[in-house]
């Protein structure tokens, strides 16, 4: 059986390359990108903000059959940026034990996910795990088995969308394009810069599935909140704070910063920016508490030199001195995943080539982020 992933973008800006097909490989797989520069897009809505996933790319041909096909009313073209798509094909002989693995519980989800597609009326969820039960409970086995081979197939099919493998790709081709162009202005890009990724597909060339990769995808969704509103403190404290010309801290900042490089693909800044962070956090909890002793600026100055390339020293025994703990001792847990993000990564990334992935980066984030936190309470 052959199955087959597509997935596919238009980019937020031109590649002037020639249209065609360009290789690009990554650790885990060899990618053959399909550039085009001759792509228009169709947006089937009064209002483009309006469209959702009613969007079709294609030449102007193919739009044009899908416009008389489909007797559309409302809609628009416009010209498309660069539009890149690849493929992924994995050829899998199917046993019959591979059917029966596929549990009743999953066949059953597999009922209720079309009962939403159909629009089931339903008061609950409790209501709509009945009647998914009973459609399930009353196929025959012939239904159960088909219903199950496409349980399994979804399964196959969705082990081929890797979605961050797949932007790493892209983005080792818009780097050796920049490079090669000397254009210092194009971004790494990832789901929000792309506006998402579509996904099709296929099993033995036949259409199977169709959806949208969003991720956070602040710009995708135009016409919805995301996030609740504000409570009516938080908002008035978000006032308050913008009268008063309040300053965000120093390191809660670098904490935002370190995120938004995390989420563009930028890990080696992220890691220096997070572990900078901290640095600073155990600076100023220093300085405060010296300031509270009644030290001068100038005997504090010459204190924190004292452990200006010493940062363990400046966790354990000056932090002992004048908060009274000691982060290496007294948070020794902490401290170690701490010390050992600073050696593995942070000290390697400023002396060497080393390229950390998206699941370290976050964790790596998460543990200076909750060290902050640790320095801040004491």
């Amino acid at each position: 059986m052959r199955f087959e992933v597509k997935m596919f973008n238009e980019l937020p800006f031109m590649v002037e390359l020639k249209d065609g097909d360009y290789r690009v490989k990554t650790d885990t797989y060899d990618y053959k990108f399909k550039i085009s520069s001759d792509y228009y897009k169709l947006i089937v809505a009064p209002f483009p903000e309006k469209a959702d996933d009613r969007v079709y790319y294609g030449d102007k041909e193919e739009l044009l059959n899908i416009v008389v096909q489909n007797q559309f009313s409302n809609y628009a073209f416009s010209k498309s940026k660069t539009f890149i798509e690849t493929s992924i094909i994995e050829e899998v002989e199917i046993a019959d034990n591979d059917i029966e693995q596929v549990s009743d519980e999953e066949g059953i989800s597999q009922v209720t996910t079309q009962l939403l597609i159909n629009k089931v009326k339903y008061n609950n969820t409790e209501e709509l795990n009945k009647i998914a039960k009973e459609y399930y409970n009353d196929l025959n086995d012939e239904e159960k088995i088909s219903l199950k081979l496409r349980v399994y197939q979804k399964k196959r099919l969705n082990r081929l969308v890797n979605i961050y493998d797949y932007y790493d790709a892209l983005n080792r081709f818009i780097e050796l394009y920049s490079y090669t162009r000397k254009l210092f202005w194009i971004e790494k890009l990832n789901e929000n810069t792309l506006e998402g990724t579509q996904i099709l597909q296929y099993v033995d060339g036949k259409y199977f599935d169709t959806f949208r990769f969003g991720g956070l995808a602040p710009s995708i969704i135009t016409n919805k909140k995301l996030f609740p509103d504000l409570t009516d403190d938080l908002h008035e404290q978000f006032h308050n704070r913008l009268d008063t010309g309040f300053e965000v801290p120093i390191d809660e900042k670098m904490l935002i910063v370190a995120r938004s490089l995390w989420y563009r693909c930028e890990y080696r800044s992220a890691i220096i920016e997070s572990s900078a962070a901290l640095e600073i956090a155990v600076e100023k909890k220093l300085v405060e508490k010296m300031k509270v002793q009644g030290i001068s600026q100038s005997d504090i100055e010459k204190e924190l030199a004292k452990t200006e390339t010493n940062f363990r020293q400046r966790c354990d025994v000056f932090l002992k001195k004048y908060t009274g703990k000691s982060f290496e001792h007294d948070n020794n847990a902490l401290w170690i995943v701490i010390d050992n993000h600073r050696k593995n990564y942070r000290h390697k990334i400023a002396h060497s080539d080393v390229i950390p992935d998206k699941e370290i980066t976050e964790t790596i984030i998460k543990d200076f982020e909750e060290a902050i936190q640790y320095i801040n309470s004491l």
